[in-house]
């Protein structure tokens, strides 16, 4: 006995209709930093630092900003010998190292790719009917 196929579709995609050449769905696009927490936290490092309420100071007297207080402590950590701190320092000083990566066979020649079938997969998907998906 044949089993039943069943037609699986979005019962929304009825409504669906094609994009017309040149036509723009949403004209206005993103809204900028409508609410995008890497825009907020960039605004409040470079927000004047407080302490108790009292702006902090650079030697010079003009205000300090959160981001300065951060580079400085890690710079820091990183002079105690805190690997974390170094890996960061290096990482945002130098760039990451790129780890090199090899295209090919042994000494830059082809590369020889072999497939294997199992039985399961020479008859299909492993169900036994030749391929056919059914669910």
């Amino acid at each position: 006995m044949e089993p039943i196929k069943k037609k699986r579709y979005n019962k929304g995609w009825e409504n669906l209709k094609p994009i017309k050449k040149g036509e723009v769905r949403n004209p206005n696009g993103r809204p900028t930093n409508a609410f995008c927490l890497t825009a907020l936290v960039k605004k409040e490092l470079e927000s004047q630092a407080e302490k108790d309420g009292k702006p902090l100071k650079n030697k010079d007297g003009t205000p300090k900003t959160w981001a300065e207080i951060l580079a400085s402590a890690i710079v820091r950590q990183a002079a105690k010998g805190n690997p974390s701190a170094l890996n960061q320092l290096w990482d945002r000083t130098d760039g990451k190292v790129p780890l090199p990566l090899e295209h090919g066979g042994p000494g830059g020649g082809k590369m020889q790719v072999v497939v294997t079938l199992n039985d399961k997969a020479k008859k299909g998907n492993g169900n036994g009917n030749g391929g056919e998906h059914n669910t």
